[in-house]
């Protein structure tokens, strides 16, 4: 008898914890600066100049190319230290090697 009673009382349990006030749906997505980008990503939703994070990237030979392997997520205004807002460098030990660097024919190193 006692484990009936045990079985009758824990649905009544868990139907008490789930009932209470409904708070509704959750608030409404604003974009109060009508910058394109809702309060839900946008960094400073007060500020049409800032919008949601973005990649910075370590810049290791300082040729304004970061190293796409080292992306940091970060607001605009909180760049991490030591990072750029440009990826793509394919070798961040040599300066002279970058999407933007001249080729150089015939010398065997693939510079861009």
């Amino acid at each position: 008898m006692v484990h009936r009673f045990l079985h009758l009382a824990l649905p009544l349990v868990v139907t008490a914890a789930c009932t209470g006030a409904d708070d509704g749906p959750p608030p409404p997505l604003t974009d109060q600066d009508s910058d394109g980008w809702t309060s839900a990503i946008d960094c400073n939703d007060a500020d049409a100049e800032v919008g949601p994070p973005r990649d910075w990237f370590e810049d290791a030979d300082g040729d304004g190319y970061g190293d796409t392997a080292t992306a940091t997520i970060a607001c605009p205004g909180t760049q991490p230290a030591g990072t750029i807002a440009q990826g793509g460098d394919c070798d961040d030990s040599d300066p002279t090697v970058n999407p933007g660097a001249t080729e150089v024919e015939g010398d065997g190193i693939d510079q861009n």
